[in-house]
């Protein structure tokens, strides 16, 4: 894989994986999630052949380590999809206990 598109797939899998978490609405934590884990796998089996061309030139830059971190995202992509499916995440309000904030707020 070439490492301009190993970043892009990065950068989709980021946008996705930052939607899922801001976005509130249940149904479509799901997809965001779903959608940021084949990125964010497609991205880690990539990592082990990547390849640079340079000036006409093949230069190996794959690495076990860029695997492994983009592995992780997938993995926790993958647990809320489940969680999404099995109906514990997104967390209701009821779950979440009324705290005060440490600045005062009501």
């Amino acid at each position: 894989m070439i490492v301009l598109a190993w970043v892009t797939l990065v950068v989709l899998a980021s946008v996705w994986t930052l939607i899922w978490l801001v976005v509130e609405r249940e149904e479509s934590t799901q997809v965001t999630a779903g959608l940021g884990f084949t990125f964010w796998s497609t991205a880690a089996l990539g990592a082990r052949d990547l390849k640079a061309v340079s000036g006409g030139a093949t230069v190996d830059v794959s690495s076990d380590l860029l695997a492994v971190v983009t592995l992780l995202p997938a993995t926790l992509s993958a647990l809320v999809v489940v969680a999404a499916h099995t109906g514990h995440y997104p967390p209701d309000e009821t779950e979440t206990p009324d705290r005060e904030t440490p600045f005062g707020g009501d």
